[in-house]
Parts: C-alpha cells; structure tokens; sequence
C-alpha cells in the first residue's frame, strides 16, 4: 500500500512541476530556438546510426542489420520500379493498421514487424497510399493507362 501511496505522491509532484515551469520553460524555448536547434543538428549529425536504429525499432520493430539486409535482397533498388537508392533512403513499406500508435505504445512492435512488405523509393511509397494500399484500384488504373479511355471517344468523333 505504501508503494502505491508513493507512486502517487510523485506523479502528483511532476504534474504539478510541470504545470509551475511550462511557461518558464515555453519562454526559455522561444528566446534560444536558435541554439536548441543548432544543439539538435549537432547532434543528430554526430548520432545518425542510433537515430536511425531506434526509429526503425520503434516505427517497424527491425534492426538496422534486418533493414540492410532487404535492402542487399533487394539489390538496393526500389522493389516497384527497381530504381536504386539515391539521395534518401528507401521506405519501410508495410501494411498499415488503424491501431499502430496504440501498439507502439504498449511496445508491440513485433505486431507491425509482421506486417512490412519491404523497401520502396519515395514515389512508389507515396504511390501506394494514394492508392490506398488497394490492390483492386492499381489493377484498375493499370489498365486505364493501357487503354486511354478518353481517345475511344475523341476518335469517334473524327470519324
């Protein structure tokens, strides 16, 4: 009982610390931005491979070897429109699901691990989610880029 007395009491001191010191701390940010964000590209620069291993940890629940090896898989090409990797890295393609911030939370990364598809340049990513991951609607606009619709009409009207 004491413990969850005391788990209590320090909740209760933070949010009421934090409630004391945002304007304080709201202040502070605004009158240095310029050194807060010198601060962070420094330290970005010097931190890439971490940054890089946790955000692919966190978003997809793999390590950075498991990235590079799909990307030697792949033969380091986008895996639509085999285009290699140029200035960005390519994608973590993976189905997407309504709750992946809620199993991020509660650290359920494994769940979206299951889920990635592989690795895709910019446009083809983008591409995909106009499309709505939707198999049926890229089906549909392949043949619209086939058959050109609207010239069935304008040649009927020449004739």
């Amino acid at each position: 009982m004491d413990e969850i007395i005391k788990r209590e009491r320090i909740r209760s001191y933070k949010r009421n610390w934090n409630r004391k010191n945002k304007e304080y701390f709201r202040k502070y940010r605004k009158n240095n931005l310029k050194t807060i964000r010198e601060s962070a590209t420094r330290y970005a620069s010097r931190n890439k491979d971490s940054q890089r291993k946790y955000a692919l940890n966190y978003y997809y629940g793999i390590s950075l070897d498991e990235y590079n090896e799909i990307l030697d898989f792949q033969k380091e090409v986008c895996a639509i429109c085999s285009r290699p990797k140029k200035i960005r890295r390519l994608a973590v393609d993976h189905e997407h699901q309504l709750k992946e911030k809620e199993l991020r939370k509660k650290k359920k990364q494994n769940l979206i691990r299951d889920k990635v598809r592989g690795l895709l340049c910019r446009w083809c990513n983008v591409g995909l989610k106009q499309f709505q991951d939707n198999p049926v609607y890229l089906r549909k606009a392949a043949e619209y880029l086939e058959k050109w619709p609207a010239q069935q009409v304008l040649k009927k009207e020449k004739e």
